[in-house]
């Protein structure tokens, strides 16, 4: 779902400020969310202090979104989406170092290879130049340090919360994070955009896999094991690369294969 939710949002983008997508989404997430929440919750007492978790996963889940959505607008979904999937090297680095997971042999492999892709990624094939501009490219690096850090912290969650409460807890956080950045672009942004029928339905249907994909990916950690569930995430790059160049039109040079490939292979070799 990941990977058409990436499609979409490209799409969004090109007509809504990332601003206004993004708040209105994620309102539309929280939303379906409660009745799962009401619902399906476990009815178990949890510590105050862990609620930190889902507040920092909801701060650096929206981080990301937002300067992955601003990003969008002007790099294509097929460079975009497989450099940023090499968020999942930052949750494994930090496990090593603060929750003294044993680091395997192979894992070094995943780090330089998503490393390596996001590097041919970033190099124009035509003049060996920068194919992100350095905004881009600030945008990039802000996004994957991000996702990863709310990697992090939402494994940490799941020794302590069930799907459903951490899911809903983490989006009201992001909907308060995303409407202070919306106050915040007020002044400049075009709010009569959201009226258009074509707005609305990008929105339904984005908080909707948004909030459905999560939930899975939630339930998936909590009762199968992360090292075959991850691997299955890191396909959605592929899904989204597949959809930009049938529907956007977006070009993918063999200099782009290589790198979206180093990325992935990179991404997947890590959640092993």
């Amino acid at each position: 779902m990941w990977g058409f939710l990436s499609f979409l949002s490209k799409i969004a983008v090109s007509t809504i400020d990332p601003y206004i997508f993004l708040f209105l989404y994620l309102i539309v997430s929280v939303l379906i969310s409660l009745p799962f929440y009401f619902k399906y919750r476990i009815k178990k007492q949890i510590q105050t202090k862990y609620y930190i978790y889902p507040i920092l996963a909801g701060f650096f889940e929206i981080i990301g979104i937002t300067t992955f959505l601003v990003g969008l607008t002007f790099i294509p979904l097929s460079l975009l989406v497989p450099a940023g999937s090499t968020f999942v090297m930052i949750p494994v680095v930090l496990s090593i170092i603060f929750l003294k997971e044993r680091p395997r042999k192979f894992q070094l492999v995943g780090i330089i290879c998503a490393i390596s892709g996001v590097t041919v990624l970033s190099i124009d094939e035509a003049t060996l130049g920068l194919s992100f501009t350095s905004y881009g490219l600030t945008l990039l690096l802000i996004s994957i340090v991000s996702w990863g850090l709310w990697g992090f912290f939402s494994k940490l969650a799941m020794y302590h919360f069930d799907p459903h409460r951490f899911n809903t807890v983490y989006l009201i956080v992001g909907v308060i994070c995303s409407a202070f950045m919306f106050i915040l672009n007020y002044e400049r942004l075009d709010l009569s955009i959201i009226m258009t029928t074509e707005s609305i339905v990008y929105i339904i249907i984005t908080g909707f896999l948004f909030t459905v994909s999560a939930v899975c990916f939630y339930i998936a950690i909590e009762k199968g094991k992360i090292s075959i569930v991850m691997p299955l995430v890191g396909l959605n790059p592929a899904i989204a690369v597949l959809l930009s160049i049938a529907f956007l039109g977006e070009i993918f040079t063999g200099f782009n294969f290589v790198g979206a490939s180093l990325a992935i292979t990179g991404s997947i070799i890590l959640t092993r």
